[in-house]
């Protein structure tokens, strides 16, 4: 068998695939210099990461709002919305990609 596993978050659940989208770019924040604090919700994280990263800013209020639902709320995500953060996902990812800081 291969040693590469291949990851297609299309393939999970709508709000497990939010979950992912949202976690995956805390972890590229966090290597760009900037982790979420313990306790530190959601909105008070994207708050720290709209003063460093200004830019990112309308893409991150849209994950933050859906992740939030995804994860705290009992409302069913759908699969559409779940699809609508995955640009969003994409381009933060990128722009976070960049700004990686060398341990």
């Amino acid at each position: 068998g291969s040693a590469f596993r291949f990851f297609f978050p299309g393939r999970l659940p709508p709000r497990e695939m939010v979950r992912y989208f949202y976690l995956s770019v805390a972890k590229r924040a966090a290597q760009a210099g900037q982790s979420r604090r313990a306790g530190q919700t959601p909105y008070e994280y994207q708050a720290t990461l709209d003063e460093h990263f200004p830019e990112l800013e309308p893409d991150l209020a849209g994950l933050t709002e859906t992740f939030v639902k995804a994860r705290y709320s009992r409302e069913a995500v759908e699969r559409r919305e779940a699809e609508t953060v995955k640009p969003l996902w994409q381009r933060l990812k990128a722009a976070l990609r960049r700004r990686r800081v060398e341990r």
